[in-house]
């Protein structure tokens, strides 16, 4: 009795001489990054040159189809993104800068930033006095569009309803397809997410694979791209480079998915802005070309 009692009065003098009792250490901001869900946004399936503003303008079965699959993603706990609000938020504040109706998705799904975008392709024919509904699901990781899964069904009745025929397939084809998704997205948060970088020279550069690099002890040029991209990559993943007379070629370098510090997004467009600071490290003057998952550097 008596030591339990002098233990318990040594634990509260040491509590009262340097402060309050231990608590658990504090979790780093992507401490329970691998166990959520990603933020889904549903878009129509657009064909090449079609406006997808106008789509869900005169398109009225396929607005009904997004909206039933947003829906069945939102009962099974996902965070969707509203298409038809981004897209008028995105119409009110002029986001879309070209005449170029092919880089209207893009440009609308860099202003939304989801993790994921999938696109809903619907389709009906009527036989035999049935209506038979179809829906194609495919979904992308929305910084380097690379495909992560996709799944379709079909529902036939005697009316004319895309609002039932729609919600029929999706109570089928939801959860083996948002399976998919999720297992894809976990992969991609403990792998990181594939992208390619190409450093090329142009003609008359002083530049090449074997220029030593007086910043960095002069050590080769390349042996010094290869050491950063060693020490970038989640868990030192990537591929052995291909250099040939004016490149070096990384097909394969895995970039996390969330900054390790602030666990915001990490996208491309951020590893390359790295890029371009370790080459200025170097010496190096580039200019930088970024196209989904293929990030271009053309050094001077």
């Amino acid at each position: 009795m008596h030591a339990r009692y002098y233990s318990l009065l040594g634990f509260l003098a040491s509590t009262l001489l340097f402060g309050q009792a231990p608590s658990e250490p504090a979790k780093s901001p992507c401490a329970d990054t691998k166990t959520s869900r990603p933020s889904i946004m549903v878009i129509p399936r657009v064909k090449e040159g079609q406006d997808i503003r106008k789509v869900i303008d005169e398109d009225f079965t396929s607005r009904v189809a997004i909206s039933k699959v947003k829906e069945a993603f939102d009962q099974r706990g996902f965070t969707t993104v509203d298409f038809v609000a981004k897209l008028k938020a995105a119409t009110a504040e002029d986001i879309f800068s070209t005449e170029a109706v092919s880089d209207y998705k893009t440009q609308l799904l860099q202003y939304a930033n989801p993790d994921i975008y999938v696109e809903v392709d619907y389709s009906t024919r009527l036989a035999g006095g049935l209506t038979t509904a179809t829906v194609i699901l495919s979904g992308y990781d929305c910084a380097t569009g690379n495909a992560l899964g996709n799944k379709d069904g079909s529902k036939s009745n005697e009316l004319d309803d895309a609002a039932i025929l729609v919600g029929g397939i999706m109570a089928n084809i939801a959860d083996p397809f948002l399976s998919v998704m999720q297992t894809k997205f976990t992969e991609m948060i403990e792998d990181g997410r594939q992208v390619t970088v190409v450093f090329r020279f142009k003609d008359g550069s002083t530049w090449s694979e074997t220029a030593e690099v007086e910043t960095k002890e002069f050590k080769e040029f390349g042996q010094v791209v290869e050491e950063w991209i060693a020490e970038k990559a989640v868990k030192h993943n990537y591929g052995a480079p291909n250099a040939t007379g004016n490149a070096i070629f990384y097909s394969d370098v895995r970039i996390p998915l969330r900054d390790p510090v602030t666990c915001k997004n990490y996208t491309t467009s951020m590893f390359r802005r790295d890029i371009t600071a370790m080459l200025k490290s170097c010496g190096a003057t580039s200019t930088p070309t970024v196209n989904g998952a293929q990030i271009i550097m053309l050094i001077d």
